[in-house]
């Protein structure tokens, strides 16, 4: 006989909202494009994959460690539309995918405060759906500090501060 925890039963939650972002050509752009859009909301967690803001797997987790998959993207641009690109060729879809370290400096990922350094490394792909190359890469560190609703009322905080290192090829 053993003494192994019983498997965890996985979590569901399905539910709908509104989304609204404004998002900037490309970094460091001043022009952006404004989206409106419902979104379904789904959440599952299970032992190594979890979806809520977005799809994780999970390699390696402890109370203080967790090694992930991470995953970005930036929306295309038609040059027509922005008056700094004008000219130039248009801006395909870029997804990164690579994976995550993340530290936990303070409290705890189901805790009311969880202050933790993330260390994503992905790479870049651009593609307009009927091909794909590669970028470059993308590291980008920060710290990020977020706050839980007890018992999900009010208000839920996450503020987020970091720097972004890229090949030469992305910027381009």
């Amino acid at each position: 006989m053993t003494n192994a925890e019983p498997a965890k039963k996985a979590q569901w939650e399905i539910g709908v909202g509104l989304a609204v972002m404004d998002i900037p050509f490309y970094p460091g752009s001043s022009q952006s494009k404004t989206y409106v859009f419902p979104i379904p909301h789904f959440l599952y967690r299970a032992e190594k994959l979890e979806i809520d803001n977005g799809i994780e797997a999970t390699f390696y987790r402890t109370e203080k460690i967790r090694f992930n998959l991470s995953a970005d993207f930036a929306v295309p641009v038609n040059s027509q539309d922005s008056d700094a690109r004008a000219g130039m060729p248009d801006l395909d879809t870029v997804i990164q995918l690579g994976p995550s370290l993340e530290i936990t400096l303070a409290g705890g990922r189901f805790k009311p405060d969880h202050l933790r350094l993330e260390l994503p490394v992905r790479a870049a792909i651009a593609t307009d759906l009927s091909s794909a190359e590669s970028v470059g890469w993308l590291f980008e560190p920060r710290l990020t500090y977020e706050t839980r609703r007890p018992y999900k009322t009010g208000f839920t905080y996450l503020a987020s501060a970091g720097l972004r290192f890229a090949t030469e090829e992305l910027h381009q």
